[in-house]
């Protein structure tokens, strides 16, 4: 035997086994790499064919300001705070309402919004201290503010103001928001 043979496996069928018929012999010769593709199993499919799937999607705008809103409103009434109170705590945590639930559960109103670096003005305060910011920036007579942030025009409608007497528009409001 030559070297090359060494690399081959020999197999036989013996098709006739009640002896009747003479025994017929196959011998068939097998390169290693070639063993277990003939015992019908299904091959793999070529690399082309593979679909790659990724579980994911795009989040439209309006779906994003939905999702917004309804995160706004569980905070503005879980927490009891106006509404860009609620803004600024959730873009302190991300956007993420299962660590406030946590840190109010655990640290409590006070602790959550200080953390935060929110204040919350007593009713009397507050309310008359948005209407003083609305003031500053909103000279008499005109229906427009500028955005603190953008230095964009603005009506009012479209404008919110914090307790600290900064204004901005609504389409800024999203700046500070992370996704992850």
């Amino acid at each position: 035997m030559d070297g090359s043979d060494d690399e081959c496996c020999y197999y036989y069928d013996a098709v006739d086994s009640d002896g009747d018929e003479e025994e017929e012999e196959e011998i068939i010769m097998l390169d290693e790499d070639d063993v277990g593709l003939l015992d019908g199993a299904a091959l793999p499919p070529p690399e082309e064919e593979v679909e790659h799937r990724a579980i994911c999607w795009a989040i439209t705008k309006e779906s994003l300001a939905a999702a917004q809103e309804q995160d706004l409103s569980m905070v503005m009434n879980l927490v009891n705070v106006e509404r860009h109170n609620a803004r600024a705590l959730l873009a302190h945590h991300r956007w993420k309402m299962e660590r406030i639930y946590d840190r109010l559960d655990m640290m409590g109103r006070d602790a959550l919004l200080r953390d935060a670096g929110v204040v919350v003005l007593p009713e009397k305060s507050s309310s008359s201290g948005s209407s003083m910011a609305m003031a500053k920036t909103n000279p008499p007579g005109s229906v427009a503010v500028t955005c603190n942030v953008c230095f964009e025009e603005y009506p009012l409608g479209s404008v919110s103001a914090m307790d600290c007497g900064h204004c901005f528009c609504n389409d800024c409001e999203l700046c500070p928001m992370f996704i992850s």
